[in-house]
């Protein structure tokens, strides 16, 4: 069996990075002593696809792929500055498996 989804809805994000360590190629330089908290809303879609298997009348095999994006996220500034901290948008993709048994 396949299935598909889609879901519209919204996001709470708790952003905090503490000691932010700035680096390039793979080398991280000194701690820059700036830290970063914030709580924001955004809104959220997700679309995916789901493909289960019934193996017997209580088991199931599955496979999933999901992806989610949200928009524009605004966690306000870095502590002690007037520097804000915005992402564009936070993406994401899952793949993963399921094994179901139902009593």
């Amino acid at each position: 069996m396949c299935t598909t989804h889609s879901n519209v809805g919204a996001q709470y994000s708790d952003f905090t990075v503490k000691d932010l360590r700035i680096g390039q190629n793979g080398i991280t330089t000194a701690p820059l002593g700036v830290s970063v908290s914030g709580s924001a809303w955004a809104a959220r879609v997700q679309l995916g696809l789901d493909l289960e298997w019934n193996l017997a009348d209580n088991i199931s095999l599955g496979l999933y792929a999901r992806y989610a994006a949200t928009s524009e996220t605004d966690f306000g500034y870095v502590d002690g500055s007037t520097a804000q901290v915005k992402a564009e948008s936070f993406q994401n993709i899952a793949i993963g498996g399921s094994f179901g048994i139902a009593f």
